[in-house]
């Protein structure tokens, strides 16, 4: 079966497993009260922290090896924060390292994973299990939709369907996939997922720095892929009007108003039934970075 066809697949049981983990997840109370909290991740679980952050004010997104090398976790114990630890492997090195330091330190952890014998968990103590942690050929899918139906439920928030009216697209025709606020998150998610199947690793950046910087170098015809945010205000729509009246095409990927978690996954289930499109129109064997001679050396500085 081709790596397209295994994500279609996957991708019919995608609500159903985000209700069943929004379910279990809402009978967790280790979260529900807290009022400060570091979300440590990478890859794809940093870009879960990243949309979390987005949705939350009182969350603080952090990549695990800036949270090791900074007095991050030493301000986490004066502000009485929890770090949790976000890896559905539950075996990055230093998201387990992070989460044993500030354990260590006295501070207060939890974690999200879908392996209750991983590293992280053992480390934790503190733990949401995830009922679907599987990736499609190391390729994670579902599985990211799934991470944030487990965390909205662990805030006390009931997930509900939502499905951007927009029809999934070619995601290899954008010059970069941007963001705001929580949909940072997923436009770095549809990045990802490019670099992992295509190697193309350029896409992402955040609304703002675009207009900074990026922008002075596409001329005027550019295909930009906007996420729209859940919460905005009326600097958002001018920026995209005002490059639209530019003449570039710029499409944005609509969010349910004042419904941060529902948005954010009917968005990422949207990115990965654009990435079914993309691979449609643009097919391959497997994964470009499966390809990589240095792959396990690689994936031995990363995992445990």
């Amino acid at each position: 079966m081709s790596l397209r066809s295994r994500l279609e697949k996957e991708l019919e049981e995608a609500w159903s497993l985000v209700e069943q983990q929004n379910r279990k997840s809402l009978e967790n109370k280790g979260l529900r009260n807290t009022s400060y909290i570091i979300a440590v991740g990478a890859g794809d679980s940093y870009a879960a922290a990243l949309a979390w952050e987005g949705i939350e004010a009182r969350v603080r997104a952090a990549d695990p090896l800036d949270a090791l090398n900074s007095g991050l976790l030493g301000f986490g114990i004066e502000l009485n924060a929890v770090v949790v630890g976000i890896s559905v492997s539950g075996r990055t090195k230093s998201v387990v390292e992070a989460i044993s330091r500030h354990r260590y330190m006295g501070g207060n952890v939890f974690c999200v994973t879908a392996d209750p014998l991983s590293p992280l968990a053992l480390a934790c103590g503190n733990s949401e299990l995830l009922i679907y942690g599987e990736t499609v050929d190391g390729v994670g899918g579902v599985r990211q939709a799934v991470l944030y139906a487990a965390i909205a439920g662990l805030r006390g928030v009931t997930v509900k369907e939502f499905e951007p009216r927009l029809e999934p697209l070619n995601l290899l025709k954008y010059s970069v996939i941007t963001g705001v606020c929580a949909s940072r998150g997923v436009a770095l998610f549809a990045s990802l997922k490019l670099c992992e199947v295509y190697g193309v690793c350029d896409r992402y950046l955040a609304f703002e720095e675009l207009l900074h910087t990026k922008i002075y170098s596409l001329n005027s015809s550019a295909s930009i892929l906007v996420f729209e945010p859940p919460y905005r205000d009326d600097r958002f729509k001018e920026m995209v009007d005002m490059l639209q009246d530019l003449g570039y095409d710029l499409v944005v990927v609509e969010a349910r108003e004042g419904s941060a978690w529902d948005s954010i996954i009917g968005q990422t289930i949207w990115v990965l039934k654009s990435l079914v499109k993309t691979l449609e129109e643009k097919e391959v064997k497997r994964p470009y970075f499966r390809s990589n001679p240095l792959l396990d050396k690689l994936t031995s500085i990363i995992y445990v």
